[in-house]
């Protein structure tokens, strides 16, 4: 059986691979997934998610124009021919039958669902009696419009990839033999005749589906002819292409032409095997794949060979050689690649079915009773088909069915059933097959030595790349060497841990491949090997992070664990037409939300206006209710609350009843106490409120004798009081002829002394009233000088305050000891009120 040549040793990519992505493939992201279509549940992480801004992608295309146009300047022949081989590769990377077929069998089960949804809804909008028949059957059209777009989104897409004009005989067949059926079964799912019956609609396409399945079927459809798919490649010859990831010393080999035979491979994504002819006259064949983005193979063939590179220098001391099998990777788009075909290596898989057949064969012999060879080789089993053949009874047995969710499956049942499939298969499968491709036992051991040291190296490298999807089909071996061969790295850096099945294990080792190591098994030359292989790469671990921290950030390589990818989005190798834009979609699914809830509010409109005619009907008297409720409600809290202090009070005389010397029986000498408090209390305020009313007239007095108080008029009215002045003649003047007359002269004599000391005291008066004027000036002067804001900080303020505090609360906890103090306060009650009494005079101030 043929397999993947290890060929490529360089850490540069081959002439094809680089000029394969100047073809105008989106370099930030492969084709959206078309097939599938949208759906309601589309994450919108997935929406948002972008390989590189516009900016980067606009940069890098300018780059490769540019690179382009120079190579193209110092060799256009090769460069045209390079991109005539990569664009005719990439258009038969899905062929439009397989194309087709494939997105046809994609939509199948979402299509059965929906149709078992539509049915339900056809039952339920009949039994809808409210509705008219016309009435019904335009519900049941938009149901089935809304329901069926994302299918119709998806096959009209790929319906117009088809349509557009044939360039080869292979496309021309397609169009004459179902173009036409393709575009009336379209049109029927878009546009049902009988709505009231939704799985005819998807008829026409089922009967598509079946011939092109049975087409494929057919042995004769696994050969193609290259002249019917790509004329093109057909007629290329001589060209000045190397041959992909072929590496010589002297001169490269060519591209002669293209063989004209090219083989089907029967595995899910359709491969295809092609053979170039080379200058030197040997055929190299070559697996072409689609629907996967080979970048990431290719980047860890890089990552294989730098390991190799570590390997030289214990290599030449150990022997068998420490190496990593790999082969050649030609990315030529975003979702198709050429990878390097040779013979040699056989997957475990086929020695497996090998082993089963054998079985078969042994079994209808001892059924016939006879050696011959039976005409008609009995059918073996798949490997899928052998364990749910068990694990079905199994599950039956613990009371589960295969419909359960595999997490669910017990542990110990699935651990049963493994260990009943080991018991089934010989362990020894691999280790016989290698010895007996061996001559001579030397050959045995080199083989087996070989084998032990090439399954350490890249279970270890396996192991720190994190690579999953190592089933038998993935893992190769060289029966004339030994050496273990992996292909398909497309599940790495532990995308496995979220696949639906979980891997957990680090690397693969069965029982039959540990029996192939020899009979120490996994504690000789394998342990060894593996702790030689990590300490290399530990020694090496800033070339291969380096390496790897690249790889991560390379913008052609996508190393999430997505979803399934399309057929549609693989079409010309992922870069020629693309699927519709994600907003698109978005606006698609607004569009369905829309269309579903309006034919849902027709069809139960007449219920919802008998029931806002209800509800209106209903409404004020609901208000009324809760109102009234409200109301009672209110009233019940209230009597709850007097309810709980009447409670409280019965307890409380309850236990004063039971206690002789509880606090009640003095409640009568206590309250007369509390009223004589109030009394003294009443008393000291009124004392409190005079003294205030004292204060306050004092403090507005000062107030206003200070406002009058100016050093000017002082000093005026000390000038005019200074001045001397004339009290004229005496008031008993007029009178003293007279009282002379009259015989009076002592009265005379009287008045003259009694004006002498009134004159006295007026002097007297002034001289005093000039000495208070001096003082006031002199306080004036000095009193002036100073801010209006002292006279708040004046004692009697303080009393004030301390008072009207006191007023508000009779405990005096707000009075201060200094101003109590300062104002003779020295109690409460009774002493309180005599301290008031005298009070420091406003003089003070």
């Amino acid at each position: 059986m043929l397999l993947f040549c290890p060929t490529q040793e360089t850490n540069c990519p081959p002439l094809p691979t680089f000029l394969s992505n100047i073809q105008g493939e989106a370099l930030c992201g492969g084709g959206s997934e078309a097939g599938s279509g949208p759906t309601s549940q589309e994450s919108s992480k997935g929406d948002e998610l972008v390989l590189c801004s516009s900016e980067d992608q606009a940069m890098m295309q300018d780059c490769y124009s540019k690179i382009v146009d120079k190579l193209s300047s110092a060799s256009p022949t090769m460069v045209l021919q390079v991109q005539m081989l990569v664009g005719e590769l990439r258009r038969v990377t899905v062929l439009w039958d397989e194309l087709w077929l494939g997105v046809l069998q994609q939509q199948h089960m979402h299509v059965l669902r929906r149709i078992q949804q539509l049915e339900d809804e056809v039952k339920r909008v009949q039994n809808n009696n409210t509705l008219r028949k016309e009435e019904k059957l335009a519900i049941m059209r938009e149901k089935h419009s809304a329901l069926m777009r994302p299918v119709v989104f998806a096959l009209d897409h790929v319906r117009s990839i088809t349509a557009a004009p044939a360039e080869t005989p292979h496309e021309t067949w397609f169009q004459d033999n179902y173009g036409d059926a393709i575009n009336n079964a379209l049109e029927r799912l878009r546009n049902p005749s009988n709505p009231a019956n939704p799985g005819s609609s998807w008829v026409p396409f089922k009967q598509i589906m079946l011939s092109l399945q049975q087409r494929a079927q057919k042995r004769a459809s696994y050969l193609l002819r290259l002249d019917e798919i790509s004329p093109r490649l057909a007629a290329m010859s001589c060209t000045e292409m190397a041959l992909p990831g072929e590496v010589s010393a002297t001169d490269a080999v060519t591209i002669q032409n293209v063989g004209n035979t090219i083989t089907i491979l029967p595995t899910k994504t359709k491969p295809k095997k092609l053979y170039f002819l080379g200058s030197d006259g040997k055929n190299y064949p070559y697996l072409f794949k689609g629907l996967e983005d080979l970048h990431l193979d290719e980047r860890i063939m890089q990552f294989l060979s730098i390991v190799n590179t570590m390997f030289t220098k214990v290599n030449q001391q150990e022997s068998p050689h420490f190496h990593a099998r790999h082969y050649s990777v030609t990315p030529l788009g975003t979702r198709s690649g050429l990878i390097q075909w040779v013979d040699g290596a056989t997957p475990l898989f086929g020695l497996y079915k090998r082993w089963q057949q054998r079985e078969a064969v042994l079994q209808a012999q001892k059924a016939q009773d006879s050696f011959l060879q039976p005409q008609n080789l009995p059918m073996v089993p798949r490997p899928s088909e052998l364990y749910y053949s068990k694990i079905g009874p199994a599950l039956k047995a613990v009371g589960l069915s295969l419909d359960v969710s595999r997490r669910d499956w017990p542990l110990s049942v699935m651990r049963d059933v493994l260990r009943e499939l080991m018991e089934a298969t010989p362990p020894n499968l691999l280790a016989k097959e290698l010895w007996c491709s061996c001559t001579t036992p030397s050959e045995w051991w080199r083989v087996t030595q070989a084998y032990a040291r090439s399954t350490a190296v890249m279970s270890m490298v396996g192991y720190i790349i994190g690579l999953g999807d190592r089933h038998l089909d993935n893992v190769l071996i060289d029966m004339t060497t030994g050496e273990v061969v992996h292909i398909d790295y497309n599940v790495c850096f532990e995308k496995g841990k979220s696949l639906r099945v979980p891997e957990k294990v680090p690397f693969r080792m069965t029982h039959n491949i540990e029996t192939a190591l020899g009979v120490t098994g996994v504690e000789g030359i394998f342990r060894l090997s593996c702790e030689q292989v990590v300490h290399m790469m530990r020694r090496g671990r800033e070339t291969l992070l380096t390496l790897l921290e690249a790889f991560v950030y390379d913008p052609l390589v996508d190393w999430t664990a997505g979803g399934e990818v399309g057929f549609a989005g693989a079409v010309y190798g992922g870069g020629g037409q693309q699927a519709e834009s994600k907003q698109s979609k978005r606006e698609m699914e607004r569009d369905i939300t829309r269309s579903l809830f309006s034919s849902r509010v027709a069809e139960i409109k007449v219920n919802w206006f008998k029931n806002r005619e209800e509800m209106l009907a209903v409404l004020p008297q609901m208000d009324g209710a809760v109102e009234e409720y409200l109301h009672l409600q209110e009233q019940l809290t209230q009597v709850e609350k007097q309810q709980g202090r009447l409670l409280e009070e019965i307890e409380f005389l309850e236990g004063a009843e039971k206690q002789t010397d509880h606090p009640v029986h003095t409640l009568e000498h206590r309250y007369s106490e509390h009223t004589q408090l109030q009394s003294r209390e009443r008393t000291v305020q009124e004392a409190i409120q005079g003294k205030l009313s004292d204060l306050e007239q004092w403090i507005s007095q000062y107030q206003a004798a200070f406002a009058s108080l100016e050093a000017t008029q002082l000093a005026s009215l000390l000038q005019e009081i200074s001045s001397p002045i004339d009290l004229g003649p005496p008031s008993y003047v007029p009178a003293t002829s007279f009282l002379q007359n009259a015989g009076q002269a002592h009265l005379i004599s009287q008045c003259e002394q009694l004006e002498g000391e009134v004159g006295a005291m007026f002097q007297q008066r002034r001289a005093l009233l000039r000495g208070c004027l001096e003082h006031l000036h002199s306080y004036a002067t000095v009193a002036l000088l100073y801010p209006r804001s002292v006279l708040l900080r004046h004692r009697a303020h303080a009393w004030k305050q301390w008072m009207e505090e006191l007023v508000c609360d009779m405990t005096g906890s707000a009075a201060r000891p200094s101003t109590a103090s300062e104002c003779g306060l020295r109690g409460r009650g009774q002493g309180l009120g005599t301290s008031l009494g005298s009070p420091c005079h406003p003089g003070t101030f």
